[in-house]
């Protein structure tokens, strides 16, 4: 969080990486929300309104899956809970029509699941163009997912949108991939990054065939 925090909040596009249980979630959410309110001042002082506009979050964050996506939405919440601002939570298996009229009401950070973001926004019922920031957490699940395609949301972005990619572990493909996609990207090494969490014990269980049959480097995880 220490190392994060003052480039998340300074708008910089970053990959964030360390291990399980860092509080990578808080790392990120905690200054985005402290930028919200920081235009929310702007404006008001503009004499301008700080609310959001129908459809327009301000932050959006990406998770692979439906209970990731519950548990970030869970946080921001939490550390909403006593600030004008309104989180949404929007994942497969829910009424999109009803999803559709909380992000009406207007929404400042919209978490979801890819392949329901980006169904609402190709029919309209959300759009990015005021968008501060997008975070793709979990994100090397998502690029390693053959069926994860960015493009459209990526596209309906603004060009000046800060772009956050958090993981627990980080592949060099992965790697690879941000950097060629998304050049200059600030990458974040925490220093658990790829160590085992303390107090957690890892074990390796070979399930890869009958318990009978002779087990080696070849046969072994096919």
């Amino acid at each position: 969080q220490n190392i994060a925090y003052p480039h998340v909040l300074a708008g910089t596009s970053c990959i964030l990486a360390e291990q399980t249980g860092s509080g990578k979630t808080l790392a990120y959410l905690l200054p985005l929300l402290q930028r919200l309110r920081q235009l929310e001042a702007a404006a008001t002082a503009a004499g301008e309104s700080s609310r959001a506009p129908p459809k327009s979050p301000r932050v959006v964050v990406l998770a692979p899956t439906a209970e990731l996506a519950a548990q970030v939405a869970t946080v921001a919440r939490a550390l909403t809970k006593h600030l004008p601002l309104r989180v949404c939570c929007v994942t497969g298996g829910k009424n999109p029509r009803t999803q559709g009229e909380m992000l009406k009401s207007g929404v400042d950070v919209l978490i979801g699941t890819p392949g329901r973001v980006q169904y609402l926004l190709e029919e309209g019922k959300v759009l990015l163009g005021g968008m501060q920031a997008l975070v793709l957490d979990e994100v090397d699940v998502m690029f390693l997912d053959d069926t994860f395609d960015l493009s459209v949301i990526g596209a309906a972005a603004p060009a000046a949108s800060q772009f956050l990619f958090v993981t627990a572990t980080l592949p060099v493909a992965v790697a690879d991939q941000i950097s060629k996609e998304f050049p200059g990207v600030k990458k974040l090494w925490g220093p658990g990054l790829h160590k085992i969490a303390p107090q957690v014990e890892e074990v390796l269980v070979d399930c890869s065939g009958p318990m009978e049959e002779e087990r080696n480097e070849e046969t072994a995880f096919v």
